[in-house]
């Protein structure tokens, strides 16, 4: 109900709560544009322009979502490089009184939602139904929402929280490969996942404890194996701590070295060399009979001396046949 004065003083009145105040200045959020442009303020006084942007945040869970919407409502210029400016500047919080103060300025100043669609090319195209693929960041969605997205999600949600837990999805899904199957168990901890970071998001803007969902939350990551001290993909702690032999192994499983030609298989005889003095000796010393000792029994045979024997008279004569110089010996 709208407040009455009877001070005698003209008051400036809240057009959405009724109250009224002794000057604008303060008590009414600056704007230049529009149908703001005779006062150069808000209709609106600072207290409901902030439930505004709460209720809608605490709809929607996104905060560029529930300042776009805020714009469309109050005839606001819409622009996401600004919002994206002030959020890289300030951080999210009092993100509508940063963004505001933003549009205040020379390259905005007095442009209004029209701008926005006209930018976009919208302006016009009233009958048609608005999807974030047709224009970024608006915020209407379907009231038909596809049956596959009920099941995974279960009933009970408003379209707006549908549409916003799938985002969610979407994004936990991309980072995981197009070939990689999801199993049951997985898609139960990021349905989990993504419902709690929307919740956690919500207590933050309303002002509420977070660290027991933020621990709930980690919970659920190390269940994934997400958490940075199980994250084994970073290539700092992967390359030093991964054995030489495994990375071998790696590439030969990914690809494997091709066989050599047949003529090119032993050009400098490195396997049978192996193969003869390694393993055929160790056969041999094990007295086990295979290809491996019958190959080094050869190879030992073409160096083994056989100890000569000689049919001579006697040992003057043997002696005589080793040590002559191959003439005829003196008499």
């Amino acid at each position: 109900m709208p407040v009455e004065f009877n001070t005698g003083k003209q008051m400036v009145v809240c057009c959405k709560c009724g109250m009224g105040f002794s000057k604008r200045q303060g008590n009414f959020r600056a704007y230049h544009g529009g149908i703001c442009m005779g006062t150069g303020h808000l209709p609106i006084c600072n207290s409901c322009y902030d439930k505004m942007f709460v209720g809608y945040l605490k709809d929607c869970g996104d905060p560029k979502m529930a300042m776009h919407q805020l714009c469309r409502a109050l005839d606001i210029y819409w622009n996401e490089d600004y919002y994206d400016k002030c959020v890289t500047q300030n951080g999210d919080k009092n993100i509508n009184t940063k963004y505001l103060q933003k549009v205040n300025t020379f390259n905005a100043s007095g442009k209004t939602y029209d701008d926005t669609l006209a930018e976009h090319g919208m302006l016009w195209k009233i009958d048609q139904h608005w999807t974030p693929d047709v224009f970024a960041g608006v915020e209407t969605v379907k009231e038909d929402v596809p049956e596959e997205v009920r099941a995974f999600w279960g009933s009970g949600y408003s379209p707006k929280e549908y549409y916003e837990l799938e985002q969610r999805r979407s994004y936990w899904m991309s980072h995981y490969p197009d070939d990689v199957p999801i199993d049951i168990g997985t898609e139960a901890l990021i349905r989990q996942i993504c419902n709690l970071e929307i919740d956690i998001n919500r207590q933050r803007i309303e002002g509420k404890t977070i660290d027991k969902s933020v621990n709930s939350l980690n919970t659920l990551l190390g269940s994934l194996n997400l958490k940075p001290a199980q994250n084994t993909n970073d290539a700092t702690t992967t390359d030093a701590k991964t054995p030489f032999g495994v990375w071998i192994k790696k590439w030969e499983d990914s690809r494997p070295v091709p066989e050599p030609d047949p003529e090119l298989e032993d050009v400098d005889n490195v396997a049978k060399y192996i193969d003869t003095w390694y393993r055929g000796h160790l056969a041999k010393m094990l007295n086990i009979k295979n290809a491996y000792s019958r190959l080094y029994e050869d190879e030992i045979a073409k160096m083994r001396v056989e100890r000569p024997e000689y049919d001579g008279d006697d040992d003057e004569t043997l002696f005589y046949e080793v040590f002559k110089d191959g003439g005829e010996a003196d008499e």
